[in-house]
């Protein structure tokens, strides 16, 4: 579910008037069970069905992009006149990370990769409350980054906790650390392991730490997770990888973990390990 700030509650959920573009009701499937109750979605299968709407003004629109080149220029062009106040996020799938440094379709402010939809989709229902700047179409990689890795205005004191990081990759396993104690400093204890025989036994002697479990390389990790659901699910259980597919994270949070995120968006990372 998503986290919006306190203020963005008070509005009601009709002046969140969300559109979607998606070429299967699959892609959308997460989305709507992650929204707070009573927004509405308006689905159409491609931008000219949107852009054909009469009588229908969104103002933040959802193009979830399966392929390079997917959407003709004519129809993009178009999609902006008729919408020309809305938000706009393209969520890019895998087979087309390379927007915008390969093809110029969209501006690199409005893509998205969809590990990274859920933290960026708060943002932008902050900035349709008035509770954030909105970040310009024009807007450079740097600004793009400041705005995905600010603290939401509103957001809570960051609590105590102890917490468990599992990862084969001792660099990563210090960055993690680094990475959680520095928002919240004084309150955050770790206990690290490198390796998966040491893990069990740190499990079990802080049964209410939370974990933060390194999933690559999957291939070699999956037994573990099979053989030890309940000590997974009994916690506040994170994994994080390079990348996270949807099949990923639909195995993953099958198998007890509270959440997939990307180790590109520390900032995500900081926000479901420690709320």
């Amino acid at each position: 579910m998503l986290k919006l700030s306190p203020r963005s509650m008070l509005h009601s959920p009709p002046q969140f008037r969300i559109a979607t573009v998606a070429a299967s009701a699959n892609q959308i499937e997460r989305l709507t069970t992650s929204l707070p109750a009573g927004i509405p979605l308006h689905h159409c299968e491609d931008l000219d069905q949107l852009c054909e709407a009469a009588n229908y003004d969104a103002n933040l629109i959802l193009i979830f992009q399966s392929y390079q080149d997917q959407f003709a220029p004519a129809s993009v062009a178009l999609l902006r006149n008729r919408f020309p106040l809305a938000r706009l996020l393209v969520v890019l799938d895998v087979l087309s990370a390379a927007e915008g440094r390969n093809r110029t379709t969209w501006p690199v402010a409005w893509c998205v990769p969809g590990w990274k939809l859920h933290d960026r989709l708060e943002r932008e229902m902050e900035v349709l409350s008035g509770n954030q700047p909105a970040l310009a179409s024009t807007a450079s990689r740097d600004e793009i980054a400041g705005f995905e890795l600010s603290r939401i205005d509103g957001d809570s004191p960051l609590p105590s906790r102890h917490v468990i990081t599992y990862s084969a990759d001792p660099i990563w396993n210090e960055t993690l650390q680094n990475l959680l104690v520095e928002p919240a400093p004084g309150r955050i204890s770790i206990e690290s392991c490198k390796e998966l025989k040491d893990l069990a036994p740190l499990l079990n002697a802080f049964p209410l730490a939370a974990l933060a479990f390194d999933i690559d390389p999957l291939n070699s990790l999956s037994e573990w997770i099979a053989l030890n659901p309940a000590r997974i699910a009994e916690r506040l259980s994170i994994a994080h990888s390079d990348w996270v597919t949807a099949e990923t994270e639909e195995r993953l949070l099958a198998a007890g973990f509270r959440a997939v995120v990307c180790k590109l968006n520390p900032n995500g990372l900081q926000r479901a390990i420690l709320g």
